[in-house]
């Protein structure tokens, strides 16, 4: 089996893809589908309404998180692309 268990993404936490035609991009988790795969958001290629689905294996957490995003989705409440896009812009030069 693969260390994928010792990845412990959340909802909320900032990622970079590290595979696909999206590699080295930023998203968000927006959900945890099963042990294996993570729902991911950028604002842009993969918005709100059509997030990507992605192996755990194919995503590094870097640490950052976006408290904002993750209290907007625990309350049930509305998330704009351009939100999602500021937050990861906020994010890009630390």
């Amino acid at each position: 089996m693969k260390a994928n268990n010792e990845i412990n993404l959340e909802v909320g936490q900032i990622v970079i893809s590290t595979a696909g035609r999206d590699c080295g991009s930023k998203m968000i988790v927006v959900a945890l589908v099963d042990a294996e795969y993570v729902m991911l958001i950028d604002g842009k290629a993969r918005p709100v309404e059509n997030p990507k689905k992605k192996k755990f294996k194919h995503v590094r957490a870097i640490g950052e998180y976006a408290e904002a995003i993750r209290d907007k989705l625990e309350n049930g409440m509305s998330l704009t692309n351009s939100e999602v896009q500021k937050i990861i812009l906020s994010k890009e030069g630390e």
